[in-house]
């Protein structure tokens, strides 16, 4: 079992292979770079920053990884950003509709 004691509290702590971290600031760069006045892009750019910045590498038995921790309220940014992403990105055939099969449909 890990010992958590030194990371921080109310964190989500996130590990990522280098191709991973490459995808991940590719992607919220080119939201970034889009359209920089929009709300969006700005927390695109402000969680780049932040992973830049606050990301920690490290080799665990001889293979390169990295550590980054999210607060909740920047994991639910990123899921908001990917599925952003996903959309505009994608072709429309290569989106599968998930969200029918989610959960129940609400009582009305």
């Amino acid at each position: 079992m890990k010992d958590n004691s030194k990371k921080a509290r109310g964190s989500i702590e996130v590990y990522l292979p280098p191709e991973e971290v490459n995808a991940l600031l590719s992607a919220l760069n080119a939201i970034a770079v889009a359209d920089p006045e929009n709300r969006t892009a700005r927390h695109a750019e402000r969680l780049k920053q932040k992973i830049l910045k606050h990301g920690r590498r490290f080799t665990d038995k001889g293979t390169e990884s990295s550590v980054i921790y999210f607060y909740n309220e920047e994991a639910a940014t990123l899921i908001h950003l990917f599925s952003f992403f996903t959309l505009v990105t994608q072709k429309p055939e290569m989106i599968t509709d998930f969200f029918s099969q989610m959960g129940r449909p609400r009582r009305e």
